[in-house]
């Protein structure tokens, strides 16, 4: 009994400090509705289907070319979230290349939980453009990079550290607002019914966060704003990771020209063929097809991330450890009642 008891003094320290906290942090704001996007209809795209080849790089990376005589377009396929083996992207590398684009996909480095080094995420991807150029067919004025979720941060940084090298630059499913930003948007989607002083706690509790994992704030726009090629995105619009309507118009305020495609009836993870296809038709018909333009359907919600709360003092998580373990400690140690 005395340990249940303990257990729930602590839990119930932490959850009452967590409320608390989050009625007095400052800077926590409501998300607000994005104005439509307005999208012109879908066009389907036509491509060739070719044989394909695989090569593997030291075991360490797979290059996937179509079997042509003539030089093809190239792409970098950088990871999302948690995705660390080359293989976990070599189906859609495949499928890349049987639309007539090579591609490489690689394992990724310097990635944790807690660590996440955008800027080192960017050299390696830099260093698998390397390997990608080096390959015989490929045309080294055609290469690009697209980023997958979580690689919407690291493409634009690897961009801008050697914009004269590429031609293009794509997007899958990305958020372009910080990744606290974006956790905050999921979990606020799930009490949007909630009166506010309880949409405060979830965005609290994320942004605590910030002592253990310094890549929570990290903003992309800075190095979007440098993009100076073609640029294509797509997104699901029925995401429930990133919020659409902000992602799409963070990328439109930004880069121009940006081609964008919403898709309907589809989530973060696109599945078929025929959004492969209106990449690869893109990628090939450049510089003709950099179009500035917004095609699909209208995202599920336009409702844009709340603004997290700003770093203070009585945030800090191990303070509200502390504070519960100690009280913890002293419903334990308190003698039974005679």
């Amino acid at each position: 009994m005395r340990l249940l008891r303990a257990v729930l003094v602590f839990v119930g320290t932490s959850v009452a400090l967590l409320v608390v906290a989050a009625q007095f942090a400052p800077g926590w704001r409501p998300g607000v509705a994005e104005a439509p996007l307005d999208p012109q209809p879908l066009n389907p795209r036509q491509s060739i289907t070719y044989e394909i080849e695989r090569i593997d790089v030291d075991g360490h990376a797979w290059v996937v070319k179509p079997m042509t005589t003539s030089n093809v377009p190239a792409l970098v396929l950088v990871h999302g979230a948690g995705s660390k083996d080359r293989d976990e992207l070599l189906g859609f590398a495949e499928s890349l290349a049987r639309k007539g684009i090579a591609a490489i996909t690689y394992d990724k480095r310097d990635y944790s939980f807690f660590r996440r080094d955008f800027a080192a995420l960017a050299d390696n991807a830099r260093e698998a453009a390397d390997v990608l150029a080096a390959q015989p067919g490929i045309d080294k004025n055609r290469l690009g990079m697209l980023g997958f979720s979580e690689g919407g941060w690291v493409v634009p940084l690897a961009l801008q550290r050697e914009p004269e090298r590429y031609a293009f630059a794509a997007f899958l499913s990305p958020s372009f607002v910080t990744p606290l930003e974006q956790v905050a948007w999921t979990a606020d989607r799930s009490v949007a019914w909630a009166p506010e002083f309880v949409r405060r706690v979830p965005a609290t509790a994320l942004a605590s966060g910030r002592t253990v994992a310094d890549f929570l704030d990290f903003d992309v726009e800075p190095a979007l704003r440098q993009l100076r090629v073609p640029t294509y995105a797509i997104w699901g619009a029925d995401d429930a990771i990133v919020p659409v309507a902000t992602a799409v118009r963070v990328l439109t305020t930004n880069v121009a020209p940006a081609t964008v495609r919403v898709l309907p009836d589809t989530g973060h993870s696109p599945t078929g063929d025929d959004w492969i296809t209106d990449l690869a038709g893109w990628i090939t018909a450049l510089p003709s097809s950099a179009v500035e333009e917004v095609r699909g359907v209208e995202p599920a919600t336009l409702a844009g991330p709340p603004t997290p709360p700003e770093n203070a003092w009585f945030l800090n998580p191990l303070g509200h450890f502390v504070i519960a373990l100690a009280l913890a400690i002293a419903a334990f140690r308190r003698p039974k009642r005679q």
